[in-house]
C-alpha cells in the first residue's frame, strides 16, 4: 500500500520519467545539424569532385557562402568536413587538386569544431565512412604538431 510518504519518494522519478531521453536528444540536435549540411552539401557538390576539384571547391565555398556568421558554425562545420571527407578520399585517388582542397577544408572545419567542443570519433560519424582510418589521416594531415 501506498504511504504518503512513498508517494514523495516515487513522484520525482514519475516526473522525470522522459528525462534522459530529452537530454539524448538535445545532444544529438547539434550532431543532426552538422550532418544534415554535410548531406545537403554532398547533395550539391559531390559529383564535381569526380571531375575536378576546382569545380568541387567552388561548389563547396558557394555553399559555405550561403552559411555565414557564428550562428551557422554547425551548418559550416558539415559543410567544410564533407569538403575535407570528399577531398580528402580524391587526394587518396590522386586527383590533381585533391590534396590542397583536402588541407584547405581541413583548417576550415578544425576551428570550428574546436569552438564547438564536438570530438573527431563524433564528428566522424556526421559522414558515413571508415571513422577509424579518417581519424588517422586527420592526424597524418595535422602532423604531430596538433
Amino acid at each position: 500500500m501506498w504511504t504518503n510518504r512513498s508517494v514523495f519518494l516515487f513522484l520525482p522519478l514519475f516526473l522525470c520519467a522522459g528525462c534522459g531521453q530529452s537530454i539524448t536528444q538535445s545532444n544529438d540536435r547539434p550532431l543532426d545539424l552538422v550532418r544534415n549540411a554535410a548531406n545537403a552539401a554532398s547533395r550539391q557538390c559531390q559529383s564535381f569532385m569526380h571531375e575536378d576539384a576546382g569545380e568541387f571547391t567552388s561548389c563547396v565555398d558557394a555553399v559555405l557562402a550561403q552559411n555565414p556568421g557564428t550562428d551557422m558554425r554547425l551548418n559550416r562545420l558539415g559543410i567544410a568536413y564533407f569538403g575535407w571527407v570528399a577531398s580528402n578520399n580524391s587526394a587518396r585517388l590522386a586527383l590533381p587538386g585533391g590534396e590542397s582542397a583536402s588541407q584547405k577544408y581541413l583548417a576550415l572545419f578544425r576551428p570550428i569544431q574546436r569552438q564547438l567542443a564536438i570530438g573527431d570519433a563524433l564528428l566522424c560519424t556526421a559522414v558515413a565512412g571508415n571513422c577509424a582510418t579518417r581519424l588517422a589521416q586527420m592526424r597524418e594531415q595535422e602532423g604531430p604538431d596538433r
